[in-house]
């Protein structure tokens, strides 16, 4: 398991709803997510907004999403479960996906924490390769930071700032 705790300047009940109640407009936040869509078919788990949603990665990376499904939700707690399948990953790409566990712990009225916990699903051939266990650390993080920094102030990361820079160029040369 990988657990990455960061403290918010905001209360609990603010993050939850950017983070918990909007969970399909992860692109909102993440810069790593130029687009997200809701899931349409499957089973929405009790009191989910949604069944799951599909976040794109830039679309110089040809197509490659994860397809997100919400597998335990609690509004009152602040907690949701995550089964992530990565998509149109290329050969190499040693995971299939993680599962995520997160919730929003109250500290005081104005500030919470986060904790995200997740676990890595490797393809076999990954189990072979040192340092794939522990790859997930690096993007849980900075998903947490740019979360911190969203809704601290209402505006984006700069991470974000530039991979939709990059984005938007991307899509003008293609045309």
């Amino acid at each position: 398991m990988t657990k990455t705790i960061l403290e918010i300047n905001a209360s609990a009940e603010d993050t939850w709803e950017i983070f918990g109640r909007d969970f399909v407009n992860v692109q909102n936040w993440m810069a790593a997510i130029v687009r997200a869509e809701p899931i349409s078919k499957g089973t929405q788990v009790s009191g989910a907004p949604a069944i799951g949603r599909n976040s794109y990665l830039m679309s110089k990376q040809n197509g490659i999403y994860q397809h997100e499904v919400l597998v335990d939700y609690d509004d009152a707690t602040k907690f949701l479960a995550v089964d992530v399948t990565l998509m149109n990953t290329p050969f190499v790409n040693p995971l299939i996906g993680y599962s995520v566990k997160a919730w929003i712990e109250p500290i005081t009225a104005t500030t919470c924490r986060i904790v995200w916990d997740g676990e890595p699903r490797r393809k076999l051939i990954a189990k072979f390769i040192p340092g794939t266990k522990g790859m997930l650390n690096p993007g849980f993080l900075r998903g947490v930071e740019e979360l911190k920094h969203y809704v601290e102030t209402g505006e984006w990361h700069p991470r974000k700032i530039k991979i939709m820079e990059a984005e938007q160029e991307y899509l003008t040369n293609a045309a």
